[in-house]
């Protein structure tokens, strides 16, 4: 029986292929080029997402100093815009392109999103629970 678990185990652990192996096969199912963090981070896997629309992006997920941060990235729309300045949005440049920045909910359940407007791609840096702005920004700003 013990036999059985462990080559259980052992099947199940080498069916995921390795983080970079993930990123390359998203890289290659998405219309545009792909950003990834070069720095700061350990990559711990990538998915291709596909809307209900049609389109097709990629999810990285880092692990930084402790804290899950996920990097949604998708082929910018012409519809893509920031949203209005209001108490829950901040809007701002980043690296010459627009940005909000919104966190919502409350320390143990906030989620905290930049959207970086880029003419090519659509980038969302988001992590529930303790990642900072600057820490947020540090990570869209080390994309690449």
């Amino acid at each position: 029986m013990l036999v059985f678990a462990i080559a259980a185990a052992f099947v199940t652990h080498a069916a995921v292929p390795p983080p970079e192996v993930q990123v390359a096969a998203c890289a290659r199912s998405v219309p545009f080029h792909l950003l990834e963090l070069s720095s700061s981070g350990d990559l711990l896997g990538a998915q291709v997402i596909s809307e209900p629309d049609g389109t097709v992006g990629c999810r990285q997920t880092y692990a930084i100093e402790g804290i899950a941060v996920e990097v949604d990235e998708r082929a910018a729309e012409a519809a893509d815009q920031p949203p209005t300045p209001s108490v829950a949005v901040t809007i701002f440049s980043l690296d010459g392109y627009p940005a909000a920045y919104a966190s919502s909910g409350d320390g143990y359940s906030s989620l905290d999103a930049i959207t970086w407007y880029r003419p090519d791609v659509l980038v969302r840096v988001w992590s529930a629970g303790r990642a900072s702005a600057p820490m947020l920004i540090d990570v869209t700003l080390g994309l690449r």
